[in-house]
């Protein structure tokens, strides 16, 4: 019969230990080639709570959406060029194109340095949100306590009528 001396016991509790405490952590925060899932994150679009079916990521401390996600969240218009892996938009007279797992972007057709570039999760391309929050006409704020993502977006830019320099008449 085998025989479990003290120190058997002693590892087998800590390994089994080990072995739940991971398993409790995974719930808060799954790690996958050094990203984790930001279960507990919200996103916040000009006061209101936005809700997604994918999870939020965090890479190097970067939040990230899936690509049509937070477009059509910040009412872009998309565009996914998938020869090239390019993912376009534009809001308001801004224009970002930003390419698969490449850290140039380019924004109003100038070369822009991103971070952290967008990559590929579960069949998603996933776009951070700052990055591209920031150059489609929005300021982003991060509340590390209450781990909220807070987007305000400019309204759409109406055309501003013409200055006239001269008196206009109208002759009936």
């Amino acid at each position: 019969m085998l025989k479990i001396n003290s120190y058997s016991w002693i590892l087998i509790f800590v390994v089994v230990s080990l072995f739940l405490m991971d398993n409790l952590s995974v719930t808060a925060a799954t790690s996958n080639k050094g990203m984790t899932l930001e279960n507990k994150a919200t996103v916040i679009v000009n006061g209101e709570k936005a809700t997604f079916k994918e999870p939020i990521l965090n890479k190097n401390g970067h939040l990230f959406l899936p690509m049509r996600n937070l477009y059509e969240m910040i009412g872009a218009t998309v565009h996914w060029e998938s020869k090239s892996k390019t993912a376009s938009a534009e809001r308001i007279g801004n224009q970002v194109a930003i390419t698969l797992n490449s850290t140039t972007a380019n924004v109003n057709g100038k070369p822009v340095i991103v971070n952290v570039p967008p990559f590929l999760y579960q069949d998603k391309t996933y776009v951070p949100i700052r990055f591209l929050s920031e150059n489609l006409g929005g300021s982003v704020i991060w509340n590390a306590p209450t781990r909220e993502v807070d987007i305000q977006l400019e309204e759409s830019q109406e055309p501003s009528p013409p200055e006239l320099n001269e008196p206009y008449y109208l002759q009936i």
